[in-house]
């Protein structure tokens, strides 16, 4: 489990041997745990949904600063900077899909 972030788990790796790859062994068509995959729940507690987001920079940059481990399957957002397309897009765009640190890009 990739755990860089605390408010988001995604599967890095399936080890051979783990409860995770006896669970594939037996599982539905569709139903296999796979890298990036993500944890959507634990305990019933669930995070935000994913969405889609197509930037036009227009010139601009992305304004968005980012971190990338070498292990990790996906780009962290640290952090939407002044005077780029991702705060364009939270302008124009309600709450519950803007663009914020901790979101993870796939």
């Amino acid at each position: 489990i990739d755990s860089a972030d605390a408010e988001c788990l995604v599967i890095s790796d399936v080890r051979s041997g783990s409860v995770a790859a006896e669970y594939n062994k037996s599982a539905g068509t569709g139903m296999a745990i796979l890298p990036c995959d993500r944890i959507l729940s634990v305990n019933y507690m669930t995070g935000r949904d994913e969405f889609d987001v197509i930037l036009d920079k227009m010139g601009r940059s992305l304004g968005l600063s980012m971190a990338l481990k070498e292990t990790s399957v996906m780009i962290g957002i640290r952090g939407v900077e002044p005077g780029g397309a991702a705060i364009a897009w939270n302008e124009q765009n309600p709450p519950f899909i803007r663009i914020r640190p901790h979101d993870k890009i796939t």
